[in-house]
């Protein structure tokens, strides 16, 4: 099946029919032109009666509710009309202004109404019935509000989702720009946990270099968190430049100068096993330190045999129907007197009966 093109469509808000606070997902009801209403479903956060959406998306067909266009990617424009405006503050979108309220200030300001309350909040102050104080409070508002309209623009610009931005903003607030053109790779960390690649792409759309060493930094974390969902908490330190080296295209001098500098920043540690160099992110290093002092600790236990431990294992051989081997009665008894137990083996070969057999002497 042909892949479905994206559309364009766009309009004003009529009515919001649900919205996740949380994630920025909403449900829309959106007013096209020629008296047409569409359902438009995404992340879509803080969405208001009265605001004018370009919507980047496709259509589908819900089971239950029927068509529908799905947002990947919008422009939001805040309603310019006097009477636009009225409907955008009568819809409670801030915090402090209803209908009456809403009222009030559209009419001692006009279509400069959101203008003022952007860059002048103290001017609502002039409305009756709002004070200094509350004029503040709507003003702080409001600049949140505009801050991740603007945030959802820039991200929709350079292509990135549009519940991206909702995450970055509430780690980061207002600055969140100013510090993504500082540093693009901080979409990567812990809570964003952005694709790598769509980072990588948006650093470079920014313009940072290839051998830039935020980029050589961030390669590097990527490949370790990589390798963890294959199950390595730790990579041997030539395999990791290496990696980092083929993913980044970038020669592995620049990649050992970026593993010094995260070492030396504590974001990488440095270990040795077996006499090879590794490499760990620290929650992980700290999780296998932690570990292994509980294991030791577990080891260095040791209980006293119950004196009637050879009548205990023929009664629950017996009564299993199993034969003990002589290296299966010797894992059970060091098993009984031992903190700490490893049993290997292939299949078949009496690990689940040892483990039962151990379990059942001790009760």
């Amino acid at each position: 099946m042909a892949q479905q093109e994206l559309e364009i469509i766009q309009g004003t808000i009529g009515a919001v029919v649900y919205q996740n606070y949380d994630n920025g997902y909403a449900v829309l009801r959106l007013g096209i032109g020629g008296g047409q209403t569409v359902t438009v479903v995404g992340t879509i956060p803080l969405p208001a009666v009265g605001e004018h959406l370009m919507v980047t998306g496709k259509w589908s067909t819900h089971p239950s509710y029927g068509r529908q266009f799905e947002a990947e990617f919008l422009e939001r424009l805040l309603p310019q009309s006097s009477a636009d405006i009225l409907s955008y503050l009568s819809s409670r979108i801030i915090k402090g202004i209803g209908p009456k309220t809403a009222a009030r200030i559209v009419g001692h300001f006009g279509d400069q109404t959101l203008t003022v309350m952007e860059r002048e909040p103290e001017r609502l102050a002039e409305v009756s019935g709002i004070s200094r104080e509350k004029a503040r409070a709507i003003g702080e508002e409001f600049r949140q509000r505009v801050g991740m309209r603007q945030l959802m623009e820039f991200f929709a610009l350079h292509q990135l989702p549009a519940e991206l931005a909702v995450r970055t903003y509430k780690l980061y607030g207002e600055s969140t720009v100013e510090l993504l053109y500082d540093d693009p790779y901080l979409l990567m960390d812990q809570g964003l946990d952005a694709p790598f690649g769509a980072v990588d792409r948006f650093a470079i759309e920014l313009g940072v270099a290839g051998d830039d060493a935020r980029r050589i930094r961030a390669g590097i974390l990527f490949e370790l968190n990589y390798n963890l969902t294959a199950g390595h908490a730790f990579l041997p330190q030539d395999k990791l430049i290496l990696a980092a080296s083929q993913l980044l295209s970038v020669d592995t001098d620049s990649i050992q100068s970026g593993v010094e500098e995260l070492v030396n920043t504590q974001q990488l540690v440095r270990a040795t096993l077996a006499g090879i160099t590794v490499l760990y992110l620290p929650a992980l290093f700290e999780a296998e330190e932690y570990i292994t002092h509980r294991l030791l600790d577990a080891a260095a236990v040791t209980f006293p045999a119950p004196k009637n431990l050879d009548k205990l294992m023929k009664a629950v051989a017996k009564e299993s129907g199993i034969s003990y081997s002589s290296q299966q009665e010797q894992a059970i008894r060091a098993g009984i007197s031992s903190g700490v137990l490893l049993i290997t083996g292939g299949p078949g070969t009496g690990k689940s009966a040892t483990r039962f057999t151990v379990k059942q002497t001790k009760r």
